[in-house]
């Protein structure tokens, strides 16, 4: 509690807040970061599940 009062009366320091903010920023984007575990077929391609349809990474020719 006393961490929240810091924060709200500006007392907290400059490193402690930068600290902060960029690890909040890290735990909020490390989601779209998340890569799935491929398992692609001999063309490099697969089923998408979550929007549907089949893609490649990798095209052969």
């Amino acid at each position: 509690m006393q961490f929240l009062r810091s924060l709200s009366s500006g007392n907290i320091g400059s490193t402690a807040m930068k600290t902060l903010l960029i690890t909040a920023f890290l735990f909020a984007f490390a989601g779209f970061a998340y890569a799935h575990s491929g398992g692609t077929d001999s063309n490099g391609c697969h089923h998408d599940h979550k929007k549907g349809g089949y893609h490649c990474h990798n095209k052969k020719g």
